[in-house]
């Protein structure tokens, strides 16, 4: 949790420390530089197709932490990138394929991506990466879009879109107006702020299978609610006790209780004087 509070304020996890799978001292400090120099994502065509069933995050995880991982990507200061489906949840795997004519070179990456996955330790085969099955089976089936699930994701990133477009605090690229408190390993508190420091959002994540409490900064200011991924607008399960429970509004130092696996995201209003 600690890495990913930093990946927010610095850009970089690894900034001069010792890594110990490097074996060696890596990275570099980003201070001073501006979080639009930065391209940030969850996953991409490298992650997913060096897992041993070429499997999306979609497939690893529930609906619920994939709505997680995309409001920590939408709503964090650097550019974000989305890998090709991702916006709706696409689950459909995405392998590593090639269409080379050298039977040399065919086996040389045949044998490469063995000896790449011996080496992750995976205990299965990679998929034949010159068989076209490989290739037809890692498209993209944009049809899904419509299905429940998969438009209530598409949804999800429509509106932290245009959150990021239209929000005065989303629109600033400034690490330095970037702050993150953690909650143990469950979950942390993003708060981020315009450069005059007048208006401020503040999102609550809890990653955990549990409730989580949390306490809303302090400034002189009230918080209402932007955005809560247990609006029965965002929710796919059939259970009606996830909706209406985190409040529409709050004062600084209110405490918050969050439901497991959710992100709620509040904008700060001047108190009445």
């Amino acid at each position: 949790m600690e890495q990913l509070a930093k990946a927010y304020t610095d850009g970089f996890v690894h900034s001069g420390e010792y890594v110990k799978f490097r074996k060696r001292k890596h990275g570099r400090s980003s201070a001073g530089i501006d979080g639009d120099k930065f391209v940030a994502f969850i996953q991409n065509h490298d992650l997913v197709g060096n897992h041993p069933l070429s499997k999306r995050l979609s497939a690893l995880v529930n609906f619920e932490q994939a709505q997680l991982a995309a409001a920590a990507l939408l709503l964090s200061p650097y550019v974000p990138m989305l890998f090709m489906g991702e916006e709706y949840s696409e689950d459909n795997p995405f392998c590593y394929f090639v269409s080379h004519s050298e039977d040399k070179l065919i086996e040389a990456v045949r044998e490469g991506r063995k000896k790449e996955f011996k080496d992750f330790h995976w205990d299965v085969e990679p998929p034949d990466p010159q068989d076209e099955d490989t290739f037809y089976r890692s498209k993209i089936h944009w049809h899904k879009r419509t299905g429940r699930q998969y438009r209530a994701m598409l949804e999800w990133h429509k509106a932290l879109i245009t959150l990021r477009k239209t929000h005065p605090v989303l629109n600033s690229y400034k690490k330095n107006n970037v702050r993150v408190s953690v909650t143990g390993q469950s979950g942390f508190t993003l708060h981020r702020q315009t450069d005059n420091g007048l208006l401020h959002l503040v999102a609550f994540f809890n990653l955990s299978d549990e409730t989580v409490a949390f306490t809303f900064p302090y400034r002189a200011y009230r918080w209402v609610k932007l955005l809560d991924s247990r609006d029965g607008k965002w929710v796919t399960r059939s259970d009606n006790d996830v909706t209406g429970i985190h409040p529409d509004s709050a004062v600084s130092n209110d405490r918050i209780v969050c439901r497991p696996l959710s992100v709620i995201l509040y904008e700060s209003l001047q108190e009445e004087r």
